[in-house]
């Protein structure tokens, strides 16, 4: 049967492959974004051929559940490794991502940068305004946090009101200075709840570098908790290096 003679809405052999391997290609995507931009891009062609109509049904039929499957697993994946309160990474993710980052900067040579906050007086603060207004604080900063990542950063909420920043090819100077940024946006941050404007809040910030101040993630936990603990004890609100082996 020639393209021309073909009932329509039935495939050809080529536009069968295609298909195929652009199933294959979706499904090997790591995440739903990729998947999407390829199915996305798949889509423009379609409709730039306008040729045989039962081309883009088959092809909603055939890419579509796969990327239905993809988000379930990208959502499932979320509820496994994100805290539901502020968004961001949790512990779980921490102890699998940081190990990794700490044996690739030890093999390339780059230095990885850890700091660990603390929300100063936190336990006070939920006794003042109620544990609804003490989430409201921790979900603002996430979202600073996050604001405040570069592209290979990872943030984590590390536990209660402690979070992690991991910052990979970040020196000691540039992380402190970075830190000691946020630090600052978070005590100027205005945070609202039930249409009022909470108390500010303060953190107190922990930094240590690998490999100056470790060579494997627990060392370097370690080292920014330590590191957080004089930040404390200095009267909160302060910024604190660890010092070098």
């Amino acid at each position: 049967m020639t393209a021309s003679s073909r009932e329509p809405g039935s495939l050809a052999a080529a536009e069968l492959a295609w298909l195929w391997d652009l199933a294959k290609r979706v499904q090997a995507c790591r995440d739903i974004v990729a998947a999407e931009a390829i199915a996305n891009h798949a889509r423009t062609e379609l409709a730039a051929r306008a040729g045989n109509p039962g081309l883009a049904a088959a092809f909603e039929e055939t890419v579509g559940p796969v990327l239905e499957i993809l988000r379930e697993r990208e959502q499932l994946q979320n509820l496994v490794l994100r805290d539901p309160l502020t968004g961001l990474f949790n512990r779980r993710q921490l102890a699998e991502a940081l190990p990794r980052q700490v044996a690739r900067a030890t093999a390339s040579g780059e230095p990885l940068a850890l700091g660990m906050l603390d929300v100063d007086a936190f336990h006070d603060y939920n006794a003042r305004h109620g544990h609804p207004a003490g989430d409201m604080v921790l979900k603002t900063l996430g979202v600073l946090l996050e604001g405040f990542c570069c592209r290979d950063d990872i943030a984590c909420r590390y536990g209660g009101e402690e979070f992690m920043l991991i910052m990979p090819g970040t020196t000691v100077t540039l992380a402190r200075a970075r830190l000691d940024a946020l630090r600052t946006a978070v005590a100027q941050a205005v945070i609202h709840h039930e249409g009022r404007a909470l108390e500010p809040i303060t953190v107190s910030i922990g930094l240590a570098v690998c490999p100056d101040h470790g060579t494997d993630a627990e060392k370097l936990v370690a080292a920014a908790d330590a590191a957080l603990y004089v930040a404390k004890s200095a009267g909160r609100n302060t910024l604190s290096v660890a010092p070098a082996r």
